[in-house]
């Protein structure tokens, strides 16, 4: 007698085993996916670090009460300790640190950035007291910056500042 086909029990096994084969190679995809976006998400999320890190080390290090060039509610300019002049602005969706008329981009696919101004009894600065050798009010700032990844995820980066060169108003007088 001729055999013609499989049998049942072959079609079962075949099926099963292919069912392994690729229930494996899924998960090792998924493993995979999952790995680069966790990735993905590390490298966001270490850039904001080094932002965060870069912006509050330099606004610690204002020089002093007088030192404040512009302070609005989009951008921060000062002197810092070393007698350099500090900014921080947006320019089109661009974080930029400006050091001495140098310019460095901080962060890409920026939506908001915000300098809030308090004074010493943590009231918001309306219109915080700045210019070469004028005495600021300003005590300490808090800084908001939200920006965009390539997956159009949003991103939001608080922190506040207290300089360390700032006196408050009852020091002033002694």
């Amino acid at each position: 007698m001729k055999k013609n086909g499989f049998t049942l029990i072959e079609i079962v096994i075949t099926i099963v085993l292919l069912g392994i084969v690729v229930s494996l190679s899924a998960h090792g995809l998924i493993v995979l996916l999952v790995k680069g976006f966790s990735f993905s998400n590390d490298q966001v999320h270490s850039r904001q670090r080094t932002v965060h890190t870069l912006m509050a080390r330099s606004l610690r290090s204002l020089r002093d009460d007088r030192s404040v060039i512009t302070a609005a509610s989009n951008q921060i300019e000062f002197i810092d300790n070393g007698n350099n002049q500090i900014g921080f602005r947006v320019s089109g969706n661009t974080l930029i640190n400006e050091v001495n008329t140098v310019m460095f981009d901080l962060l890409d696919q920026v939506t908001t950035a915000s300098f809030t101004y308090y004074d010493d009894y943590e009231a918001p600065l309306a219109a915080p007291q700045s210019g070469s050798g004028n005495i600021t009010n300003i005590r300490f700032i808090r800084v908001r910056v939200m920006s965009q990844d390539e997956r159009g995820q949003v991103t939001t980066l608080n922190f506040q500042v207290r300089p360390r060169e700032l006196r408050s108003t009852g020091d002033l007088f002694n």
